[in-house]
């Protein structure tokens, strides 16, 4: 299934192998900033994308070639990456208060053996992937709705993704923040939204 944004016209855009936003594209588009009503922290990266000018793939980056594109934006550890909001519960989960002005995404590069995949299913649900991250001594549980995991995961198992660890001497994580649940209208918990096997 591929990664679906709902941009705030309602204009549904996907993402994934083959489409404009599959992992590792550069795409030249047009855009402004996010609209006034738009919370914080998400408000902070949050463009709205002029769906009447094309879009374009400039290029497609290989694993090194995205690392290296973003190294400027990797955090010392993940609480950095949101600006040191970040708050971690006792569950081990990881949230920024809703309306922090600071950044919604980030990234961090950390040792492969500081990085470790799992299933956990909730209630009578299907199994979810999370992953367990080290950082600054700190372990986070987090969720993964990053979709090239996820689909590797569908494909060829939990097992794969442990090899892709293991075959890896470090790993660049990009991590985010997900909406306010009805259930947590001031949290918006961390989760990781992309993942960089190096």
């Amino acid at each position: 299934m591929p990664l679906t944004k709902r941009l705030a016209s309602g204009i549904r855009v996907t993402g994934g192998p083959g489409k404009t936003f599959a992992v590792g594209n550069v795409v030249s588009l047009v855009a402004t900033d996010a609209l006034p009503d738009f919370r914080f922290p998400h408000a902070t990266e949050d463009r709205i994308v002029d769906m009447g000018t094309p879009m374009k793939v400039l290029q497609t980056l290989d694993a090194q070639g995205m690392a290296a594109a973003v190294a400027a934006g990797v955090s010392g550890s993940l609480t950095l990456a949101f600006d040191g909001a970040l708050v971690r519960a006792a569950s081990r989960k990881a949230y920024v208060p809703t309306g922090n002005l600071g950044r919604s995404l980030g990234a961090i590069e950390i040792p492969s053996t500081d990085i470790t995949f799992f299933e956990h299913c909730w209630r009578d649900e299907k199994p979810k992937l999370r992953v367990r991250v080290t950082s600054a001594g700190q372990i986070f549980d987090l969720s993964v709705p990053a979709e090239a995991a996820r689909a590797r995961w569908r494909a060829a198992g939990l097992a794969e993704l442990k090899a892709d660890v293991q075959a890896s001497s470090k790993v660049h994580v990009r991590a985010g923040l997900s909406r306010p649940m009805s259930s947590k209208p001031n949290e918006c918990y961390s989760q990781v939204n992309g993942v960089v096997f190096l």
